[in-house]
């Protein structure tokens, strides 16, 4: 019989400091209930992982930022028996691996030898943090993450097999044990260390949770929950006088459809593809605190209160650039959305409009060529093209229900006279109950606007109550 667990994860920056890993002690033996944990590189050390290795790949033969990220690890370890040997010996497993090749490598001669770099802090951390975690008399083991997830594809942006649930299930069997695993990589059939995309931990905690039918998720981290705007958009003096006057706190609850379009449309907190995975078995999943776990956590289930509602404000900032085609001859015909398709091969797309006479793409890849991008359209019609946008994000429940949702967002960004591009209004129709529902409302505005845009709407939409004359809106 399968032990149903919960999954708890601690990001970067739960293992911040020798303090903060006696947190992490403090959460896992807060019940009985068993447990299983995912743990991420301490804060700084991917960064680190990742400079260092594009200097590598530069011919630089060891960069500063290994012999740093080393020294990361010495000082939150230092003090745990055992812990500097293993710091030691797989320090310089990683320098004979990766760098003792006099072979110069570029990034797409050798992808396999970037990711087993940038890996190394969670392929690490699965090592040390169980050391900790014995020290406390806790029964936890390393069942490193290659070993059972089993990935594919690019390799820095792998898809998950499903016959990993398998291995996942077997290793995570033993009632006597608590199994550590590293998040975020895993590895392919030839032992090729694959990467799930940046802030994968999230992802690889919920498809153990998946896996092995776990009771709920706990993401740790150093936020009291998921925010309805982003909390650094406000001034230090603005923000603690929102949160005196109770205008600024975490969202209690969240379905997994409004969580997962704040992640989708700019908030950090949590993986855009970790929620996927939870919904068939309603897997509930928190997000807390680490070091203040009693101050409220934001819970994510399934949708309890179909009744239209505005969640949050969010965004991703840019600048974007924003191309759009437009021809009367698109009228009736078909094609046109295969060919914009074409021309944005191999181009990471944010969004994507259409009208019966016009098809608009918005993106922020540094690879896509322009002038390519714009003579290809050009062949079908009248092209346009911005250069300085954003994107701004209406977040919540069944928003196109209500006519006065709709009609105050526009009433609002036209009374501070901010110009709007592109909209869309997005729905899913994976809740629970089977029903569609309208989960995000975008638009693009002006770079320049984008904070002042984000503060009017949560002001008048979120707390609906006009401006406050001594916010810098």
């Amino acid at each position: 019989m399968m032990i149903q667990r919960d999954v708890y994860k601690f990001g970067g920056s739960s293992q911040k400091d020798a303090a903060a890993l006696e947190n992490c002690i403090d959460l896992l033996v807060r019940d009985d209930h068993p447990k299983a944990v995912i743990v991420s590189a301490p804060s700084e050390v991917t960064n680190l992982l990742i400079a260092g290795a594009e200097k590598h790949f530069d011919g630089e033969k060891v960069p500063q930022e290994f012999y740093r990220m080393k020294q990361r690890y010495m000082d939150i370890f230092h003090r745990i028996p055992g812990a500097v040997q293993v710091i030691d010996e797989k320090y310089e497993s990683l320098l004979r691996n990766a760098f003792g090749s006099k072979t110069k490598f570029s990034l797409e001669q050798q992808p396999f030898h970037y990711t087993y770099i940038v890996s190394f802090g969670e392929r690490l951390e699965e090592r040390l943090f169980p050391l900790h975690l014995r020290l406390h008399g806790l029964p936890a083991k390393t069942i490193p993450a290659r070993h059972i997830f089993k990935l594919s594809g690019d390799s820095r942006n792998a898809t998950y097999n499903r016959r990993s649930d398998a291995l996942i299930q077997e290793a995570y069997a033993n009632p006597d044990i608590l199994p550590i695993t590293g998040g975020f990589h895993g590895s392919d059939e030839q032992g090729n260390v694959l990467l799930f995309s940046r802030g994968g931990s999230d992802y690889t905690q919920t498809l153990v949770a998946r896996a092995i039918h776990a009771r709920a998720c706990y993401n740790c981290t150093d936020v009291p929950g998921i925010y309805p705007i982003d909390p650094k958009l406000f001034s230090a003096d603005e923000r603690q006088q929102l949160e005196r006057e109770g205008k600024l706190r975490p969202i209690p609850f969240l379905s997994y459809q409004e969580a997962q379009e704040l992640a989708k449309q700019g908030a950090k907190v949590i993986h855009p593809q970790a929620l996927d995975v939870l919904v068939d078995d309603e897997i509930t999943f928190y997000v807390l605190n680490t070091f203040a776990p009693g101050a409220g956590m934001t819970e994510i289930g399934s949708l309890k209160d179909p009744t239209p509602r505005v969640t949050g404000i969010t965004g991703k900032k840019g600048p974007f650039h924003s191309i759009s085609l437009r021809s009367g001859e698109m009228e009736d015909s078909s094609g046109y959305l295969s060919f914009v398709g074409e021309a944005f091969s191999g181009v990471n797309v944010e969004t994507i409009t259409t009208s019966r006479v016009g098809i608009g793409v918005g993106f922020s890849d540094p690879k896509a060529d322009l002038e390519r991008l714009t003579s290809h359209l050009a062949q079908r019609g009248r092209v346009e093209q911005h250069n300085d946008s954003s994107f701004i994000a209406l977040v919540g429940i069944n928003l196109g229900k209500d006519p006065n949702i709709l009609a105050q967002f526009f009433s609002t960004l036209a009374r501070e006279k901010i110009p709007v591009g592109q909209v869309s209004k997005m729905s899913s129709n994976f809740s629970s109950e089977g029903t569609s529902a309208d989960f995000s409302l975008w638009a693009e505005v002006p770079v320049k606007d984008y904070e002042r845009a984000q503060k009017a709407l949560y002001f008048s939409m979120v707390l609906r109550e006009p401006h406050l004359s001594n916010f810098s809106i």
